[in-house]
């Protein structure tokens, strides 16, 4: 019996490998294209004593000072303007770098970003400003 007769005999036993294989290996290879690594809360306050990282916010201005406000010293860079400003924070390309935005999700897209441009210690701050303001952290506005 040739390969392709096995699998087209045993189709449902080769899908049920594939998938089983993917899930298997995903948290190994997710965290290697992720972009970075997600922080809580405790570990960015943790590092804001201990690195002075660069605290780099990708919402919108009008997020920025609005209701959630922002952590203090952070740098805005909305998400959309990250690639052509990026010179803005070349010197902290080996340095620590946390990403924030709202909820946690645009911060991973401008993390995956950084990470591709050569920037070797990037979070993602989990949960976002949302997160930040739940635990009733100091903001600014």
């Amino acid at each position: 019996m040739s390969l392709l007769e096995f699998i087209e005999k045993n189709w449902m036993l080769v899908a049920t490998l594939v998938v089983s294989g993917t899930m298997l290996l995903w948290p190994f290879v997710g965290r290697r294209f992720s972009g970075g690594r997600e922080i809580g809360t405790l570990g960015v306050t943790q590092l804001i004593n201990s690195k002075n990282p660069l605290l780099l916010d990708v919402r919108e201005l009008e997020e920025f000072t609005g209701e959630l406000g922002h952590i203090s010293g952070s740098t805005l860079i909305p998400l959309k303007e990250l690639p052509a400003r990026v010179g803005e924070i070349e010197a902290y390309k080996e340095k620590e770098v946390i990403v924030i935005c709202r909820a946690g999700v645009r911060s991973t897209t401008a993390a995956a970003i950084l990470t591709g441009l050569g920037f070797e210690h990037v979070s993602n701050l989990k949960g976002g400003m949302l997160d930040w303001n739940e635990q009733n952290l100091a903001v600014e506005r």
